[in-house]
């Protein structure tokens, strides 16, 4: 049996999936805005780390990814967060 669903259907099958899914992973902006995705020379200018550095931190599960695959994508805001949260650390 084949099951044919439109195209606007399956947008909001996905759109749920997505929401669902990064809830529970703790997310708090669910669906992250265009401007939101970045690359990883904005995040090397963010950070002040080199391209090869954020690798291995990604590697090493050190810094949030939103996509491990050609291109690498990342959330500004989890970056932000991200180094923020170091910052405190640093500091205790």
């Amino acid at each position: 049996m084949v099951t044919i669903i439109e195209t606007k259907d399956l947008k909001k099958v996905f759109t749920e999936a997505l929401t669902e899914f990064f809830n529970h992973g703790g997310v708090q902006n669910t669906i992250h805005s265009t401007n939101d995705v970045i690359g990883i020379n904005e995040v090397s200018k963010i950070t002040s780390l080199k391209p090869s550095t954020i690798r291995k931190k990604i590697y090493y599960g050190e810094i949030p990814v939103l996509e491990k695959g050609k291109p690498l994508l990342f959330s500004r805001h989890q970056i932000i967060q991200w180094q923020d949260s170091l910052r405190r650390n640093k500091r205790v």
